[in-house]
Formats: structure tokens, C-alpha cells, sequence
């Protein structure tokens, strides 16, 4: 089977541009970076929906449109694993499987939200409840991003690197840490203030803003590599 490197571009540059309309939207328009506050009661979180809800819908709408964008970019990135090892491995495909199910998780949170200010004027219980839902989402599904980050950081520090691969050793090294860094997620189930809250330094602010810088760096070395397979005229 043949990957284009034309094809690949387009569908790295989707997903670069999705990745940019859903972080904005996410922290501009849903303006949940950091979210409401999981101490606030449930009078507090329905206040929050009702006066912003015409901005929390346009937000989860966009991201509704952009949340899948580690679809194609897993699809890259398998190409260029399969590339490599000049066939399919296990590790090729437990990266497919890891991006594709961690796209769920950046998309739900977003409509959980959306959903509670769909109807702001509901009881308050019930758009409290949509609000834990979207926040916690976020923050504890940190599993599936491991299945989708080990199989990259294998290869980078297992198959030998070429001027063309999109995988040297340091990004290897990068992705062990972004991984440790997404893995204080869960303990948003057991504190509601402080450096693990869903808003808070370890479980929310650290892992967003690493696994940004992280993506940027993949990205970067995506379109380098496929800048130089395309000079080169070969396909996978």
C-alpha cells in the first residue's frame, strides 16, 4: 500500500489548523482553561452557564467541528511508523488505536458543556452535573493518550533515526515526558482544591500547555520529514 507524501501534508495541515480552532475556542469562547472551580456550588456553576451561554454554545460548536483533529494526524503518523519499519507492527497500530480513541475524549468534554448551557434555565443539579462531566473528562481519561504517546516514544528510541524520519531520539525522551505529565489526571476524583483539582497546577495547567508545546514539536518534525521524502519522490 502507497501514502503519498502529498496526501500526508494535507492531512498533517488539517490537523495543525483543527488543533488551532479548538484550543482557541476552547479557551476563548468556551473559556474553560480552567473550568469553573469544583468547589463552587450548584447555584454558582448555573449562574456561570446562564450568562455565558451564547459564547459556550458557539464554542462547543466549533470544537465539535475540530476535536477529532488527532485522527488524521495518528493516520500520519502511522505512515511514517509503517515507513520505517518497512511493515506493520504492533506498536504502528497501538498508536492508531490510542489516537483515534483519545480524539473521543478531547471531543466529549466539549459537548458536556454544551450541553448544560443548551438549556441554562434547567435545574441546577442538572447543569452542575453536565459541568463535572465535561471537566473530568477532560482531565482523567489520561489511559488513552498513553496508548496513543508509548508507541511514539518506541519507536523514536528503538528504530534507527534517518535524515527523513519524523522520529529522532530526543523526541523520544519529549513524548516519556509529556506522557508522565498527562498521568496526574485521575486524581481530579480525589481533590476538589489545590495541585490536583481539575483546575489545578499538575492535573490541568501542566499537562495543557506541555502536551501544546509537545504537539508543536511533532508537527514541526512531521512537515520537515515529509518536505524531504516529497524531494526525494518516494512514497511509504
Amino acid at each position: 500500500m502507497l501514502f503519498s507524501t502529498t496526501a500526508q501534508k494535507i492531512l498533517t495541515w488539517w490537523s495543525l489548523l483543527a488543533l488551532v480552532a479548538f484550543g482557541l475556542s476552547w479557551m476563548f469562547l468556551l473559556e474553560m482553561v480552567p473550568p469553573p472551580p469544583a468547589t463552587l456550588n450548584s447555584a454558582q456553576i448555573a449562574a456561570i452557564y446562564l450568562a455565558r451561554a451564547a459564547h459556550i454554545l458557539d464554542g462547543a460548536a466549533i470544537t465539535s467541528w475540530t476535536g477529532g483533529f488527532l485522527i488524521p494526524l495518528s493516520c500520519v503518523l502511522t505512515a511514517q511508523m509503517v515507513r520505517l519499519q518497512k511493515a506493520w507492527s504492533i506498536w504502528s497500530m497501538m498508536q492508531l488505536v490510542g489516537g483515534v480513541m483519545t480524539s473521543l475524549w478531547l471531543s466529549l468534554p466539549t459537548i458536556f458543556w454544551g450541553a448544560a448551557a443548551f438549556q441554562p434555565d434547567r435545574a441546577i443539579d442538572a447543569t452542575m452535573l453536565a459541568n463535572q462531566l465535561g471537566a473530568l473528562t477532560m482531565v482523567t481519561t489520561d489511559q488513552y493518550y498513553m496508548y496513543w504517546l508509548v508507541p511514539i516514544a518506541v519507536i523514536c528510541l528503538t528504530v534507527p533515526y534517518q535524515d527523513d524520519s519524523p522520529f529522532p531520539r530526543w523526541l523520544g525522551y519529549l513524548t516519556i515526558f509529556e506522557t508522565l505529565a498527562l498521568s496526574p489526571g485521575p486524581f481530579a476524583f480525589l481533590f476538589k482544591s489545590g495541585l490536583f483539582a481539575w483546575n489545578g497546577l499538575l492535573v490541568l495547567f501542566v499537562p495543557l500547555f506541555s502536551f501544546f508545546i509537545w504537539m508543536a514539536f511533532v508537527f514541526w518534525q512531521l512537515l520537515r520529514a515529509l518536505g524531504r521524502q516529497n524531494d526525494a519522490g518516494t512514497l511509504v
